[in-house]
């Protein structure tokens, strides 16, 4: 019998600027359910990566990011609103969104157990939970370096 997958729930992430700081920005994000992934669009980079695009980025943020708290500017508080996707993002610079997206990508990957679960091998190799997450070259885009993996999954390294 094929298991469904349990319910995505969100978590509060803390962005590596703000970390140690008392009033530290925080955002509830959650990983991609399967059909979510399907809407994330990525190119490879110049060493073979898998790279967000702008509209991929876009779609990972539409879905994974759920509100934020302690995030103001001179008029004070600037809440989270529901719905409103270009607004929230228009608050928040390239790092902090480029950071967002790539840490939602990479918690969106499947565990080992989950691809057991599959029917059919994944397309591409699966993206580990160590992995690094960095602007890459090129307008709108985020790097996120995997571990090298054979197409059963087998670690190369």
């Amino acid at each position: 019998m094929l298991k469904a997958l349990n319910p995505l729930t969100g978590e509060w992430y803390i962005p590596r600027a703000e970390r140690g700081k008392a009033d530290a920005a925080e955002f509830l994000i959650r990983p991609l359910s399967g059909i979510e992934r399907f809407e994330v669009e990525l190119r490879r980079d110049e060493n073979g990566n898998p790279a967000l695009t702008e509209r991929g980025g876009r779609a990972v943020l539409k879905y994974g990011l759920q509100g934020w708290k302690n995030i103001s500017d001179k008029a004070g508080v600037v809440e989270f609103h529901a719905g409103d996707l270009e607004g929230n993002l228009s608050r928040l610079d390239l790092d902090i969104t480029a950071e967002l997206a790539s840490e939602i990508w990479i918690r969106s990957s499947l565990t080992e157990e989950q691809r057991k679960n599959l029917l059919s091998p994944p397309m591409s190799p699966p993206m580990e939970n160590n992995s690094i997450a960095q602007v890459a070259g090129g307008a709108g885009t985020v790097t996120i370096e995997t571990a090298h993996q054979s197409n059963n999954g087998q670690s190369l390294d």
